[in-house]
């Protein structure tokens, strides 16, 4: 326990850092007699208004497009609900606070990533204070002074990739700003590949299925991995909630001509652009009226932001290879429990 809450705090002036919700300033505080040093992440004044007043906006443009039938099949209305739950969460930070300690505990047993812990008492709606993580940031490696390293930017990439799986596959609770700004990588001493460890910030906005979507994802994505792209389609029409597709047989077949040429190049940066393939997705789903599920929406956006940081990190880094133990181990338990994929 901190010796008194109201205990004097040391804070800077300038901001190690801001955006369009919070700004952090650098602080030591005094926690069992000792001084440490600490991140103080604090909202921007008016921010909450300004918040409100550009979703109310969004909700109005959505419901001017739902006039446009197909895109009624985007599922626009439900993204848009979606959106402003996770930035409400983000304008809370004992929300944050929360979604920290969680994803710690899920990476307890990892010893090349980590998460800042937030310090209680010193929490509060629109004030957390938090370790101070040290680290270099991301971008350093991305196109700064060291971007010529690359085996350490191999081992990053797979740190990060791993990371991402465990985070949708595993654990169902995705960090959904996964940004080179929100990410700082720490070295061993001697500078080695393996004393590697990256550590995600700004835990705000985050994405967790329903039992029965984790369920499909998985199901949806072991198809792909197994390069089945007809019956990818085939799940992704079974499990939407509404769809009023008049030939199955092509959308399957279009949805497997995007699968056959992303396994054919086992899911390689270099090779496909992720975001592409889910836009391609998407407009197939339009074109047949099969709806897609906003939460998923919401997990393919998640990876399109990872695909643009691995890129830079390893292009040839092969995601199907690293995803296939952790689907396997779901597939498993899944059945283990009785659920049907």
């Amino acid at each position: 326990p901190f010796v008194s809450p109201s205990a004097p705090h040391q804070i800077e002036d300038l901001p190690v850092g801001s955006g369009c919700i919070a700004q952090v300033h650098r602080a030591v505080i005094r926690k069992n007699g000792e001084e440490m040093k600490a991140a103080v992440k604090l909202v921007h004044p008016g921010v909450t208004e300004t918040v409100w007043f550009d979703i109310d906006l969004l909700r109005n443009v959505t419901n001017l497009l739902e006039y446009i039938p197909s895109v009624k099949w985007l599922s626009l209305r439900e993204s848009v609900e979606e959106f402003a739950q996770l930035i409400g969460q983000q304008l809370d930070m004992r929300l944050e606070a929360d979604n920290l300690e969680r994803f710690s505990h899920n990476f307890r047993n990892s010893p090349d990533v980590s998460f800042p812990l937030p310090i209680r008492p010193l929490v509060r709606q629109d004030v957390l204070v938090e370790t101070f993580e040290d680290g270099l940031p991301l971008s350093d490696f991305l196109s700064g002074e060291r971007a010529g390293e690359d085996t350490v930017k191999r081992q990053l990439a797979k740190i990060g990739v791993k990371a991402f799986l465990q985070m949708c596959f595993k654990d169902n609770f995705i960090h959904g700003d996964l940004h080179p700004g929100n990410i700082l990588v720490s070295m061993s001493q001697s500078g080695t590949p393996s004393g590697l460890r990256m550590t995600f910030l700004d835990a705000g906005i985050t994405t967790e299925l329903t039992p029965d979507d984790k369920r499909n994802f998985v199901a949806l994505f072991s198809a792909i991995v197994q390069g089945d792209g007809r019956r990818a389609g085939r799940l992704m029409i079974d499990h939407a909630r509404e769809h009023e597709c008049s030939n199955p047989d092509a959308f399957c077949d279009g949805i497997g001509r995007l699968v056959d040429h992303a396994v054919s190049h086992k899911l390689r940066l270099d090779k496909i652009q992720a975001g592409k393939l889910l836009l391609d997705a998407f407009t197939l789903a339009c074109v047949h009226r099969v709806k897609v599920e906003s939460n998923f929406a919401s997990v393919c956006i998640a990876i399109m932001v990872l695909e643009g940081v691995g890129r830079n990190l390893d292009p040839t880094v092969d995601i199907l290879r690293a995803a296939s133990p952790i689907l396997l181990e779901q597939s498993r338990e899944m059945i283990r429990s009785g659920m049907s994929m």
